[in-house]
């Protein structure tokens, strides 16, 4: 999180109805050449231009790769990311 603030958004839908600003700094043993989104997420993921947070159970595509019984994801993000 870059600063304590919550911002209101009024034009939510069925995502969340405020967000924050943050940054993301991927954790890995090679700060040089990070993985990029596509490779952490296992298939060529599209993010909202907009920048909002969204339910990973809402992208489609997600859901197609890894709707996998048990913790699949978070495990191929830890073997990814080098994290014990």
């Amino acid at each position: 999180m870059l600063n304590n603030q919550l911002y209101p958004d009024k034009n939510a839908g069925d995502e969340f109805n405020i967000y924050r600003i943050v940054q993301v700094v991927w954790m890995t043993d090679n700060w040089d050449h990070p993985p990029d989104k596509n490779t952490v997420f296992g298939y060529d993921i599209n993010f909202p231009p907009n920048g909002k947070a969204i339910k990973l159970k809402n992208i489609q595509g997600f859901q197609e790769r890894w709707n996998i019984e048990g913790l699949t994801f978070q495990q191929h993000v830890q073997n990814l990311l080098n994290i014990n």
